[in-house]
């Protein structure tokens, strides 16, 4: 065979395979994705257990008090800087009296997480999703740390994907969420 023929053939064989697989994937309606919540929509709920084994459902605070729920990891670097800025404006502004911080692990062990928080003086509920079911399927996170401020009805009212970068930063949003 002549060297073009195969340099064809070859090609046609890798469009047909492309082909092949493309059929396969299925379009965004039949693959039940989940679109990340939004700002406005109720959070979706979720039951988590703490490194304790208690299990934490998001709705046991609906009603009571707002939340703000950052999914994180110990690997991430912008989490480590993140989450200092997070506990001083948590706690300046009440602590778990006028808000509660759920921090989601993705995929972790309950001591590597837990030795984390504590290591840093970080004093927020401790949720494991080690399955990451939660993050992926509920709320359709695809970048670590993520956020989402919810208020006492349950409802999305701010989110961010990416670290807050300062301790005034994450305030301002705490302090919205609380008066809300």
């Amino acid at each position: 065979m002549q060297p073009g023929r195969w340099r064809y053939l070859i090609f046609a064989t890798l469009a047909i395979v492309a082909l092949l697989l493309a059929s396969c994937v299925p379009t965004v309606g039949e693959s039940g994705l989940i679109e990340a919540p939004k700002v406005g929509a109720l959070a979706p709920d979720f039951a988590l257990e703490r490194a304790d084994g208690k299990l934490v459902r998001l709705s046991d605070f609906r009603g009571r008090k707002p939340v703000f729920l950052n999914f994180w990891a110990t690997w991430c670097a912008p989490c480590q800087i993140e989450m200092p800025h997070m506990q001083k404006a948590w706690d300046a502004a009440g602590g778990r009296d006028k808000l509660e911080v759920l921090a989601v692990d993705l995929g972790e062990s309950a001591d590597r997480a837990s030795d984390f928080l504590t290591r840093r003086g970080l004093t927020f509920t401790l949720l494991l999703d080690r399955d990451r079911s939660v993050a992926l399927e509920r709320y359709n996170i695809l970048g670590l740390p993520t956020s989402f401020l919810i208020d006492r009805q349950g409802v999305i009212r701010y989110m961010k994907v990416g670290p807050f970068v300062s301790e005034e930063g994450v305030a301002e949003q705490i302090r919205a969420i609380i008066n809300s």
